[in-house]
């Protein structure tokens, strides 16, 4: 029997070593920057789909006014004048309504934000008597949406095109 061993008693358990810290702190480190950015993408495109989800629903109003009263606007301010004419739907931070010049003729209510709070983008309709129209979501500074470099603005006309920050495609 080995003398040395019988009088150190029996070995206590070791805590971790400065290596094994810092390796683990390391560690956690490189997770923490591939997750971060890949959550703030996954939060922005959710953020997204709010937009597109209402500038949907606001094309499929237009169309359905146009097959009943053919145009796209309200027949009193459409007639033959062949001029645009631009509705918009606003709210204030609270959730109140800012601006509403959509809603009395297309029953449109945006889906709100997530969060409970005022939907994330402003809603603009542009139509005329020549059958055309451009809905537009431009995203509200300080309500988390993507600002994007150029605004961020997503847009739908009556052709279905599409564009998000001036460039073609959602």
């Amino acid at each position: 029997m080995n003398q040395r061993a019988h009088h150190l008693g029996p070995s206590l358990p070791r805590g971790f070593s400065l290596v094994e810290l810092m390796l683990a702190l390391v560690i956690m480190a490189i997770l923490a920057v591939t997750a971060v950015p890949l959550y703030s993408r996954y939060v922005e495109r959710s953020r997204l789909a709010e937009a597109k989800t209402n500038l949907t629903a606001l094309a499929m109003l237009l169309e359905q006014h146009n097959a009943i009263y053919g145009f796209y606007c309200p027949a009193a301010e459409c007639g033959a004048d062949n001029q645009d004419h631009t509705y918009t739907y606003a709210e204030n931070d609270d959730g109140s309504v800012r601006s509403d010049t959509i809603t009395s003729w297309l029953r449109f209510t945006p889906k709100q934000a997530t969060d409970g709070k005022a939907v994330r983008y402003t809603y603009t309709v542009r139509a005329n008597s020549n059958s055309s129209y451009l809905v537009t979501a431009t995203p509200v500074e300080g309500r988390g949406a993507p600002m994007g470099s150029n605004g961020g603005a997503l847009t739908l006309d009556q052709d279905g095109a599409k564009t998000h920050d001036n460039q073609s495609g959602w």
